[in-house]
């Protein structure tokens, strides 16, 4: 009859109908930014564009539409941004529905270390390695955050994990010591990164003649400036032994 009011019926009917466009909407979203997302020369240079797309998954972040794959989208996209807390916060809430994906403990653990929060990196660090034994940059990342966490047990542990890696490497096919994140070198001391780590270590256990002595190694490998050991936390302890006035 016309002019009869609304049902109970018709208005959720109502609401639902509008709940589903809106997840349509939301859903195209995605996908577009999803597509955007192959575009990475394109994310890392144009500013404007990279912040459209996160607007995109900020609205279905807001409308409660996001699943695991936009928090991850989002946390990649936050790492070109510089927005570390982003990142981590993203990478916590997708984590704990993808709890097995290895990259995403260790792009964790990258994030929360360059927040400063070395000691819950070095667990998101743990978890990366548990997963992925075989990856070489997660047992770097492990030492380096147990390095500065003053767990040093945990980063002896690393460090003879990542030796095992590199030397069992040279017994593998190239396209395999790529995949550790390794380059083909003739001894496992030879990866310019392991006995720098190393005199970190050192010198955290309070060694400062076992930390030049592995800095003598790091530098017979080639030559690395001042702005090498400044630009990383976890060597930049090494700038105060009398060993380092040979840098430039």
């Amino acid at each position: 009859m016309v002019g009869d009011p609304l049902t109970v019926l018709d208005y959720a009917i109502f609401i639902s109908g509008l709940i589903i466009a809106l997840a349509i909407v939301v859903r195209y979203m995605y996908w577009s930014v999803e597509q955007d997302g192959k575009d990475l020369a394109r994310l890392e240079s144009d500013d404007a564009y990279r912040a459209a797309c996160i607007a995109r998954l900020d609205a279905a972040v807001l409308a409660g539409t996001a699943g695991p794959k936009e928090f991850r989208l989002r946390a990649d996209l936050r790492r070109f941004e510089g927005d570390w807390g982003g990142v981590a916060d993203d990478l916590d809430v997708y984590l704990k529905r993808r709890p097995k994906d290895d990259t995403a403990w260790y792009e964790l653990a990258e994030a929360l270390r360059e927040t400063g929060k070395y000691a819950e990196a070095l667990p998101a660090a743990e978890k990366a390695c548990a997963l992925d034994p075989q990856y070489i940059d997660y047992q770097k990342m492990k030492m380096g955050c147990a390095i500065i966490a003053g767990d040093l047990e945990a980063a002896l542990i690393a460090s003879g994990a990542w030796h095992d890696l590199i030397e069992n490497s040279l017994e593998q096919p190239k396209s395999y010591r790529t995949y550790l994140g390794w380059l083909p070198r003739s001894n496992p001391e030879d990866d310019p990164d392991f006995p720098l780590y190393n005199a970190a270590l050192a010198l955290a256990k309070g060694s400062v003649a076992g930390a030049e002595s592995w800095l003598d190694n790091a530098e017979s490998l080639g030559v690395f400036e001042r702005e090498d050991l400044a630009g990383d936390p976890v060597l930049e302890k090494l700038l105060e032994l009398d060993w380092a006035a040979r840098l430039r």
